[in-house]
Formats: structure tokens, sequence, C-alpha cells
């Protein structure tokens, strides 16, 4: 392939007066050691970030996260599972989301949404939900869940509080 005005553009770099970066080599083991998945629970977002041909690849908007700096990825069994069913409502939006266990995972219903959608666990007490986005429940003092809160889009930390376990 050919680009004809190759020679009249230049480097941005220099066009700013600023020097070239510097390449460093680091190790695939100091890239091993950032490499993993990241959950940002004030905006919603994952990120992942591994280690491919010896070079730190960055991905975003995956919900197929391995691990969280300093936490692991939750993994629930069946009977667990079913700490989360139950009926969730908010007050501010006038809303009832329920959870059930069907086939071994959890499901969102929502009133006037046809079907169900799945939760993807992603760490402890955080989920989402396609079409949906983050649940991340909430436990009173005695560790017992109380209810959750819905991050998606713009609306940031909306609360559902258990009408029914």
């Amino acid at each position: 392939m050919d680009i004809y005005l190759a020679g009249e553009f230049k480097a941005e770099s220099s066009a700013k007066g600023l020097p070239q970066p510097k390449v460093i080599q680091v190790s695939d083991q100091e890239l091993a050691a950032v490499a993993g998945s990241y959950f940002n629970f004030a905006n919603n977002n994952f990120r992942r970030l591994y280690v491919k041909n010896g070079k730190l690849i960055y991905s975003r908007g995956s919900s197929e996260s391995e691990s969280r700096r300093g936490q692991s990825r939750a993994t629930y069994t069946p009977p667990q599972l079913r700490e989360f069913i139950g009926t969730f409502y908010s007050e501010e939006i006038e809303a009832t989301y329920t959870i059930i266990l069907k086939d071994d995972k959890l499901m969102l219903r929502r009133k006037n949404v046809d079907g169900e959608t799945t939760l993807v666990g992603h760490f402890a007490d955080a989920f989402s939900a396609t079409g949906t986005g983050g649940i991340r429940f909430t436990r009173d003092n005695q560790n017992h869940l109380n209810g959750f809160l819905l991050t998606t889009g713009r609306v940031r930390n909306l609360r559902f509080i258990r009408s029914q376990p």
C-alpha cells in the first residue's frame, strides 16, 4: 500500500517540539503482575489487561472478568445462589425486580420486560445483566442481604430494598 502524501505530514511529536518517547523492555513477569480484570463500581466498567506475545493488551467493555486486583472472582454453589433470590423494590422509580434461580443460574425478571436476563457474577456480591447494568448487593450489620444498588448508564447506585426473600 502506497501513501502518496506521507512526505507532506510531520510527526505529531516533532510538530509540538516534544521528544519521541523511548521504548523500554519490560519482562513478561512484570507485565503479568498487572494483568487481570478490573471493575470500577463508580461507573460500572470492566477493563481487562492481558499479556500476549510479550505485550500488555488493554481490552474494555468485557464483562468476562477473571479477577480484580486484590479481589477474586466470586464463584457460588447453587445453594449459595439461593441467598440472592427475592423481590426487590425501588421507591425512587416505583419498580420491582425479581431474582430467581433457574438451571443453577440467577435470573432477573422485570415488570414490562419480556423474558429473563441472566445475572453474571463478577466479584463477591457484584453481578451484571445485559441491558440492565451492574447490580451490587448490599448487606446489613449481621451480613444478611438486604437489597442492591443498580448502576447503568447515567444512573448510579439506584437503591432497591429486598421486600420478600
